[in-house]
């Protein structure tokens, strides 16, 4: 678990570093970034529009990476709370497996595209990454959650201590919410094909940490 959580870290922090480097080249390397060029593009919009650029397809690689980490780390606490139980997490491993062959098919189509919008290159397949993660997701945190719920309920019978049961409820819903709201804002925009969604894409990753590690120390707690 913690080289995995090693591995997301570097590949947020890649994907950072490239678009640092996506936003240098749009607005601070060009000596005057309003300017139009002769196909009427603004230096910024060819930085972003041009999505075979290495550093793009390089985001998206690490954008996928770090999403099917951050899904991988929810599917194992969901098989450690539910005492190993092979069956249970079999749909959101079926849906991570979907997740990466959708996932690398985006990032294949930015690398072959040819200035062409982001909306109008990958189409369904961004859109079933995106699904795909929410509903592994959702799954994934509401059985961790129910199964937290059970437990207590069974520990109160027995008029045993609970073990911070609403706290670890707490932390378990925001960080499910903050996750699945980002996800949903992402889709969102995409479908409506705003350029928002560069911003609301760029901002998941560290919600993929908060997500993670939060409910890492939720499930630490309830255990002990």
């Amino acid at each position: 678990m913690l080289l995995t959580a090693l591995v997301l870290s570097l590949t947020i922090t890649g994907n950072w570093l490239t678009e640092l480097k996506e936003a240098y080249d749009a607005f601070i390397l060009p000596s005057n970034p309003s300017s139009l060029n002769h196909s009427g593009l603004s230096h910024a919009e060819i930085a972003y529009l041009t999505l075979e650029n290495p550093w793009n397809v390089a985001n998206s690689a690490l954008y996928v990476v770090s999403t099917l980490l951050g899904d991988g780390f929810m599917i194992y606490r969901l098989y450690i709370v539910w005492a190993r139980n092979k069956y249970i997490i079999i749909p959101p491993a079926l849906m991570s497996m979907s997740l990466a062959v959708t996932g690398s098919m985006v990032t294949y189509l930015f690398s072959r595209s040819a200035e062409a919008p982001i909306f109008a290159t990958a189409g369904a397949w961004i859109t079933a990454s995106f699904t795909l993660t929410l509903i592994c997701n959702l799954y994934s945190t509401s059985l961790i959650a129910f199964k937290i719920y059970l437990s207590n309920r069974r520990l109160a019978r027995l008029h045993t201590q609970r073990v911070g049961f609403n706290k670890i409820m707490e932390i378990l819903v925001q960080s499910a919410a903050l996750y699945s709201f980002c996800l949903i804002l992402s889709l969102a925009t995409y479908i409506a094909s705003s350029n928002l969604v560069l911003i609301t894409v760029g901002a998941t990753n560290p919600i993929i940490v908060r997500f993670s590690f939060q409910c890492i120390m939720a499930i630490t707690q309830w255990i002990s």
